[in-house]
């Protein structure tokens, strides 16, 4: 800017009730602008409103959009930052232009697009992502390069499906990404599986084994392919010619099997020497299984986990109130220094929705 000036800041965003609440700051500006997350009724749903304004100093300045303490769930799906001369309104439609799918899908694989441009295509095209997928993978063949070219835009709309959690589009992608029922299960399919529908239910704070019933309910091919689903991830989490991102993802299938048919299975992820992608699946996996037998394997661990895989087990260890008490008993004991959390991870604690917790994390950590 050539010049300082006082701007509108517009947010585009979609947001889930159930995930509305959480903090956000944006800075860039002579002081952070503030404000909590508004639920618009649905991860499909978008909308645009003006959320404050900053001064902007005259100069060159790097704008940064994030949240503003400790996160439940995802904070929003975010459309786009508007910064317009005060009393001024965007020029941004709430319903952007349809697309047929096997259009989108042609211009995801065009690597002459930007791909921040690709990446806006599917997040533009939230209502059609079941038809999406199909296109993306409608003439590929597992096994080849092409499969890998491919997946990480498979996963950006698989994931995004996965947060916005609506039944009727789950079910849909579980229709197109489930095996036959005495099939093999695809690397692009597992991503699809573990690393979109799994870890986005998971994203948004709901438990991802409990949500699957649901939307298995009342089919029994379905049922019957997910069941082969989660053999199939077992064997492919424990070959070591599957690429490691996708072996991650069969990690997170397999915990929805549940402790006494997956546990061991998981457990063996979390050895000091294992690669941290690994870890990550299994923490990942053990994070979305409520046992009581996770919390001592996740404290176990933190004394050689990476930073990364560190402070994603603590996250898991926040998730209930046994967890997050055994955690404090820990920190109390001495067995992990308060060093491990981090600021965030111990507002968390001494704000915990657990009264148990509060108390615990005052003694433990201290106010």
């Amino acid at each position: 800017m050539e010049k300082a000036a006082t701007l509108d800041v517009w947010l585009g965003w979609s947001c889930d009730d159930a995930a509305a609440g959480n903090r956000f700051v944006l800075e860039g500006g002579t002081s952070p602008l503030r404000g909590t997350v508004k639920g618009i009724g649905g991860w499909d749903r978008y909308r645009q409103a003006k959320v404050g304004q900053i001064a902007r100093p005259a100069g060159k300045q790097r704008l940064t959009f994030r949240p503003d303490g400790p996160l439940r769930g995802a904070l929003l799906d975010l459309r786009g930052v508007h910064l317009v001369p005060a009393g001024t309104k965007p020029a941004f439609s709430d319903k952007p232009a349809k697309v047929k799918p096997a259009e989108l899908a042609r211009q995801v694989f065009d690597d002459k697009l930007p791909a921040a441009r690709r990446g806006a295509l599917i997040s533009d095209n939230p209502t059609v992502a079941p038809e999406l997928l199909a296109a993306l993978v409608a003439d590929l063949k597992p096994g080849t390069k092409e499969e890998y070219r491919r997946i990480p835009w498979v996963w950006r709309v698989a994931i995004a499906a996965g947060k916005r959690n609506d039944t009727a589009e789950l079910r849909k992608v579980l229709d197109l990404a489930l095996p036959k029922a005495d099939g093999a299960l695809y690397d692009w399919q597992a991503v699809v599986l573990g690393g979109g529908v799994v870890n986005g239910i998971s994203l948004v704070g709901k438990w991802p084994a409990e949500r699957m019933k649901d939307l298995l309910e009342g089919s029994k091919d379905r049922s019957a392919r997910w069941k082969r689903a989660l053999e199939e991830a077992s064997r492919m989490a424990d070959n070591a010619k599957v690429p490691t991102g996708t072996r991650y993802d069969a990690l997170r299938m397999i915990a929805l099997d549940g402790w006494e048919k997956r546990g061991e299975q998981l457990k063996k992820y979390l050895a000091n020497g294992t690669h941290d992608e690994l870890t990550m699946g299994a923490i990942s996996g053990l994070s979305d299984l409520d046992s009581e037998k996770v919390a001592p394997l996740l404290l176990a661990g933190l004394g050689h986990f990476s930073a990364g895989n560190r402070k994603l087990a603590v996250e898991a260890l926040l998730r209930t109130e046994g967890r997050a008490l055994a955690l404090l008993g820990a920190v109390e004991a001495g067995q992990v220094a308060k060093a491990t959390l981090t600021e965030e991870q111990k507002a968390a604690l001494k704000k915990h929705i657990s009264e148990k917790v509060r108390q615990g994390a005052a003694k433990a950590l201290g106010k």
